[in-house]
């Protein structure tokens, strides 16, 4: 893993992760990419600075109104009128609805990292079932059975996700997200 170097911006923090000599790739805190290959002696000038400051914005915006909400209530208008930026500075960024998955998958990895225990399998499905509890927490597991009908991309990186963590804990997911539809069921 390429060292991260973070750096700060006026009211926002991004790292800097080289990516080939001399040159670094812009990330925000939920390792979002912000922009390619600059030269690692660069200075951000304001408009780039500009740019992450509303990058960062709208994942901000998305992924609350993902949480609180679901990932239906997620459209242009409604990320529109909760950031107060333009359509046309939003769609910049994220030209399709397809594109805001990108923005909200490590925010939304890292909220559920704070919730599970990766421990062994029987203390992440313990945290799993008991963070089912937690309404943000059953936005994602939703947003995981939904996932498949997004794209190919989507559903790929899902899957992925979904076997790290059954190689890492030795949890059987398949039956840890079976029991977790039929919660989802009774609510």
């Amino acid at each position: 893993m390429p060292k991260k170097y973070v750096a700060e911006s006026g009211d926002g923090t991004y790292y800097l992760t080289p990516s080939e000599p001399g040159f670094v790739s812009v990330t925000n805190r939920w390792g979002g990419k912000l922009m390619d290959d600059i030269g690692a002696d660069s200075t951000l000038n304001q408009r780039q600075i500009q740019a992450i400051r509303t990058q960062n914005l709208i994942q901000d915006t998305l992924v609350g109104i993902f949480l609180s909400e679901g990932w239906d209530r997620v459209d242009y208008r409604r990320l529109q009128d909760e950031s107060g930026l333009s359509l046309g500075a939003i769609q910049r960024y994220y030209p399709t609805k397809n594109t805001f998955h990108e923005a909200f998958q490590g925010a939304v990895a890292e909220f559920a990292a704070k919730k599970l225990k990766f421990d062994t399998a029987e203390a992440l499905e313990t945290s799993w079932m008991k963070a089912l509890k937690d309404k943000k927490f059953r936005r994602i597991v939703e947003y995981l059975f939904t996932a498949p009908s997004r794209s190919e991309e989507v559903k790929e990186k899902v899957w992925q996700r979904l076997q790290n963590i059954q190689q890492t804990t030795g949890c059987d997911m398949e039956k840890l997200l079976g029991k977790s539809y039929l919660t989802l069921l009774q609510r």
